[in-house]
């Protein structure tokens, strides 16, 4: 089974007009890649408040959604938190649509800063949601050499299921890529393999 994408994203500027998305990315991937069968299969959408974040969590979570089993969120954020226009959700805030419905999925956190917190909050995000792995920047890092590596990141891990030996083959992918692009993105990773 190939895993799919639920992306939520929120708005990276002020300024109705900024038009910065990453969408165009998960276009690339859903075009298909010559080395694969068919293209990356994915859900898009921008969120403007913390009600419709949780609405679209919860709505992720859903047993007929299984196969998007990547959640990708990409906003600002900071340590143990995202930002959503003027608003800020942290981990609890996260979690709660989701408590206990994440099994067999990965939460990719494409925001600054989140994952900069003691390991133990992120264990706990995991047993309270359930989820595989939990993976993103310990550091601000700039837009393209964060993108670049999302492209990838999203490449490979749609390529497993997050339960078992697939688990340990993404977790072990996502290393790799992580080792390649260098100290600079600080990306972590905390799975149920540890």
């Amino acid at each position: 089974m190939t895993a799919r994408v639920w992306a939520l994203e929120a708005s990276w500027g002020r300024e109705v007009t900024y038009a910065t998305s990453v969408k165009p990315i998960l276009d690339i991937l859903a075009t298909g890649n010559p080395d694969k069968a068919r293209g990356l299969r994915y859900f898009h959408s921008r969120v403007s408040t913390s009600e419709e974040m949780q609405h679209l969590l919860s709505r992720w979570a859903l047993k007929k959604h299984a196969r998007y089993s990547i959640l990708y969120l990409a906003m600002h954020g900071s340590p143990g938190q995202v930002g959503i226009g003027s608003e800020v959700m942290n981990l609890e805030d996260l979690a709660y649509p989701i408590e206990g419905k994440c099994a067999g999925r990965v939460i990719v956190f494409g925001t600054c800063s989140t994952v900069a917190i003691h390991a133990r909050h992120l264990k706990r995000f995991l047993s309270v949601t359930g989820a595989s792995a939990v993976m993103g920047y310990k550091t601000d890092v700039a837009w393209i050499p964060s993108t670049a590596f999302e492209l990838m990141l999203l490449d490979a891990l749609s390529e497993n299921e997050f339960v078992g030996p697939g688990l340990v083959a993404a977790v072990r992918k996502a290393r790799r890529l992580a080792r390649w692009f260098g100290k600079e993105l600080q990306f972590r990773i905390v799975s149920r393999l540890e």
